[in-house]
């Protein structure tokens, strides 16, 4: 029995220092590392900025940020499970690194420090004490939490990033209290410099506008060329490219009801090209017309953008020409009279345009549907075959312009004179006041067979046949400008000919909606449509002087 006793006294001594060790392992492998051994912190905000400091490399600044972290660990309430949708959020993460081993921290913070929590590397949830997450929510690196707690971004010609050479920056804190942030990291470092398609525009990301700002700008002789503030930077003149060499200081002062302050000075050199020029057409309009745009010194017609005050509802899509790019703007025939500011911008350079559309009147006319025509060419499901048309032909936009000169008056230039509708026009169905629609184009009521020719050269982009319009010839005359023929009894052509002025697309009927045919079935027209993209516009504005463009040489 004694030897027995023996024996197993040595087995455990034996096993003992193999179970410690494990027993050490597991802790060490799944223990948050001690703050003597951190080597490396590493901290990503709930934006995905990263910055890690080393305490080899970076001292007093990585024990810092180390020390405040397991600071605010302290006295930490334990929880059964982080809240109801926390985990949801976007964690604010930590990892602390011994070099043999790393411990992620995960926080979801708010800028109340009563309800802020983490998990630590073993999985344990904790909720924080308000005075410890009091004192995160009040140092720099709680950036994230309030808005405009970074430094402005200043931009050179809409998107080009400028990094500042010298800055101080605050933000203002949950109890109201502002606080300085670490700029090292966001310092330039040496020359920059921006060559290629760089136009003299300067603005902050975001609009966040200085209260004071300072622009000099020299040439390479050191020559002042410009030495005002930023808004009045427009005026500088540019004919040809320049290298300059461009300074900017600019400060946001401290105020009571804003959450940042500080100020910023940026220096470069660039080598500018004159800013883009956008030319209308012209500047009044009728509700239903359109006008043109021309740009000069822009190399990408997809890089201009458009607004416009009030919204006239439509984008314009922009098309190199030459030296140029261009533009078609139509005006929807139920916009209200009134001023519109059309804006356009390019690589950071807006250019307003105004344009007053007056009021317009476009008359009533009626329209005599015989037999089922109602119900089965103006039902609704034909109207809505007709608007998906529409929405196809809309996204069709050639980039070569086709079209030239005067577009003619009539489908059959010997019968333009047989106008019976036009457009804008409310038209009653059957004299019905209660049944109407807005005639899209004009309406030719001469003969039946006579050939319905293209009023201006293009490329036919569809043809078929629709419940609504009957037999039907779309024409693209490039930068989405078309022509559409209803009610044709015949079609001569194909898509993807290529038609000149004149040319003949078919004959003019009676098919679809329409009254051109008398009981006997002895008329025959056609109805013609003029569109910009998925807008109908009215075709007479093109008869006197076509579609002129601005000339910017």
């Amino acid at each position: 029995m004694k030897k027995t006793i023996i024996r197993l006294i040595l087995v455990v001594l034996f096993v003992l220092p193999t179970v410690v060790a494990l027993m050490n392992c597991h802790h060490v492998r799944t223990s948050p590392p001690s703050q003597k051994d951190v080597l490396s912190i590493t901290i990503e905000d709930t934006a995905g900025k990263t910055v890690t400091y080393d305490r080899v490399k970076d001292g007093d600044k990585a024990d810092e940020a180390i020390g405040l972290f397991y600071r605010i660990n302290k006295k930490a309430t334990p929880l059964e499970a982080l809240p109801d949708g926390i985990l949801g959020e976007t964690p604010y993460k930590v990892i602390m690194s011994t070099g043999a081993k790393e411990g992620e921290y995960r926080y979801y913070f708010s800028t109340d420090p009563n309800v802020c929590y983490y998990s630590a590397p073993n999985g344990k949830s904790y909720q924080l004490g308000p005075d410890n997450a009091a004192e995160f929510l009040s140092s720099e690196f709680a950036g994230c939490y309030y808005e405009n707690s970074g430094l402005p971004t200043l931009l050179l010609s809409g998107s080009m990033e400028i990094a500042p050479q010298s800055a101080t920056w605050k933000f203002r804190d949950f109890r109201g209290e502002f606080v300085d942030v670490d700029l090292t990291d966001v310092l330039a470092e040496g020359k920059q410099s921006f060559d290629g398609n760089v136009f003299l525009s300067l603005s902050f990301k975001n609009d966040v506008v200085p209260d004071s700002s300072h622009v000099t700008i020299t040439d390479e002789e050191k020559v002042v060329l410009f030495d005002d503030s930023l808004d009045q930077l427009a005026a500088f003149p540019l004919d040809s490219q320049m290298k300059v060499h461009i300074e900017v200081a600019a400060t946001w002062f401290e105020d009571a009801e804003r959450g940042w302050c500080g100020d910023a000075n940026y220096v470069f050199d660039a080598l500018i090209s004159p800013p883009p020029v956008f030319s209308v057409s012209r500047t009044d309009a009728v509700p239903g017309s359109f006008i043109t745009v021309t740009a000069k010194n822009v190399t990408d017609p997809a890089g201009v953008t458009f607004t416009s005050e009030p919204d006239i509802g439509y984008t314009p899509q922009f098309f190199a020409d030459g030296a140029t790019v261009k533009a078609l703007i139509p005006f929807d025939m139920t916009l209200p009279a009134g001023s519109y500011t059309l804006t356009f911008t390019y690589a950071g350079v807006s250019r307003p345009s105004t344009v007053v559309l007056v009021e317009q009147y476009y008359g009533e006319g009626t329209i005599e549907a015989i037999g089922d025509t109602v119900t089965t060419a103006y039902s609704e499901e034909a109207r809505q075959e007709l608007e998906g048309l529409v929405a196809e032909m809309a996204a069709v936009a050639h980039p070569e312009r086709k079209f030239d000169g005067v577009f003619l008056a009539s489908p059959n230039e010997e019968a333009w004179h047989n106008i019976f509708r036009t457009y804008g026009m409310a038209v009653y169905v059957n004299g019905d006041t209660n049944t109407k629609f807005i005639n899209n184009g004009i309406d030719y009521n001469y003969g039946w067979n006579a050939p319905v020719c293209a009023v201006n050269a293009g490329t036919v982009v569809y043809t078929g046949e629709l419940a609504y319009t009957g037999k039907i010839v779309v024409v693209e005359h490039g930068y989405g400008l078309k022509t559409w023929y209803y009610n044709l009894s015949e079609v001569t052509v194909s898509v993807g000919d290529a038609v000149e002025t004149g040319d003949q697309l078919g004959v003019c009927g009676s098919s679809g909606f329409a009254d051109f045919a008398d009981n006997a079935g002895n008329g025959g027209g056609v109805h013609m449509a003029m569109s910009v993209g998925n807008r109908f516009v009215d075709p007479t504005v093109t008869w006197a002087e076509g579609v002129t463009f601005v000339a910017t040489d």
